[in-house]
């Protein structure tokens, strides 16, 4: 069974992976999903628990 907090650092990975696949910076990332940018931070380094609402997940990085 893998642990909660290797399948953040597991999403953490794939999120910021996504981002930069697309040649974003995380500051366009943050504007074009209407969150800060410490938040998208937070998000790709797995800092705390992930709370992204469901509405958003599709535009992650895209």
């Amino acid at each position: 069974m893998v642990s909660p907090f290797v399948r953040r650092q597991r999403l953490a990975t794939v999120l910021r992976e996504l981002r930069e696949e697309r040649g974003m910076m995380a500051d366009e990332l943050a504007k074009r999903i209407h969150y800060s940018r410490t938040k998208i931070s937070r998000l790709e380094y797995a800092y705390g628990r992930p709370d992204v609402p469901s509405g958003r997940r599709p535009n992650y990085g895209q």
